[in-house]
């Protein structure tokens, strides 16, 4: 269930139009990137934009050696990152398509959890109660997000 392709594509969108940054971070937070790399620039993105600096390919690169993650992302890979898109006309859909992504990974890792419960021997209604709670939590960290 990962979607590195469309998770570059989000970020180059970004640094192709660094004003979605706003839209963007109502829709998702860094938890829904599967890749390390993409995960750590949108952290950037989010870091500098709550600085009050602007988005932009040198900020972006500051901020990943003052972590000491240039090793990650070197600067030649962070210029090929930048330049993928051409457009960032569906930043919305790709938003939505990677929060999906990630709603479904943690269902499934919450229903795999169940199940070793149930084979365990566990409590039925102590499962059933968890599992409430854990799909709660999904939904609710979603929606938490989205109040931002």
């Amino acid at each position: 269930m990962k979607s590195p392709q469309i998770e570059y594509q989000l970020i180059s969108e970004i640094f192709l139009e660094p004003k979605i940054l706003d839209e963007v971070r109502q829709i998702i937070n860094p938890t829904v990137f599967t890749e390390e790399k993409c995960k750590v620039i949108y952290s950037a993105f989010c870091d500098i934009e709550d600085s009050g600096k602007n988005v932009d390919s040198i900020s972006v690169y500051e901020y990943i050696k003052n972590k000491g993650l240039a090793e990650l992302i070197p600067i030649n890979e962070l210029t090929k990152i930048q330049n993928i898109a051409s457009s960032g006309a569906n930043f919305s859909n790709h938003c939505k398509f990677l929060l999906e992504k990630w709603m479904k990974r943690g269902l499934v890792l919450k229903m795999e959890n169940a199940h070793e419960k149930i084979k365990l021997g566990e409590d039925i209604f102590e499962i059933i109660s968890s599992l409430t709670e854990d799909i709660y939590q999904v939904e609710n960290n979603v929606k938490i997000e989205k109040d931002r």
